[in-house]
């Protein structure tokens, strides 16, 4: 893909870990990464049920956490919104707006 910055989004939830990931999109160039956490779909908050309606799993962990890589050549800046007064900041989930958006 021919494009100055990519955006990769990707669960804690994958079968790749942050660290693998940070480590393929570094060779395109500088990495940050915003973190956002947001619940897990209903199934894993009331367990798992057979087609009986039985109950057959237990309740998993009830949150996950979204990784939002944003990777950028050298000579391409990553900024983020900028907070009051015009002063530059890093960005975590505030960046993406309410939970649940």
């Amino acid at each position: 893909m021919r494009a100055p910055v990519l955006v990769v989004s990707f669960s804690d939830e994958g079968f790749v870990a942050k660290s693998e990931i940070e480590a393929i999109l570094r060779a395109r160039g500088e990495v940050r990464v915003i973190e956002r956490e947001y619940n897990r779909y209903v199934g894993a908050q009331i367990g798992i049920y057979n087609p009986r309606e039985e109950k057959v799993g237990r309740v998993g962990r009830l949150r996950n956490r979204e990784f939002l890589f944003v990777v950028a050549p050298p000579g391409v800046e990553i900024s983020f919104p900028r907070a009051e007064g015009g002063a530059a900041r890093s960005c975590d989930a505030s960046c993406l707006g309410p939970a649940g958006s």
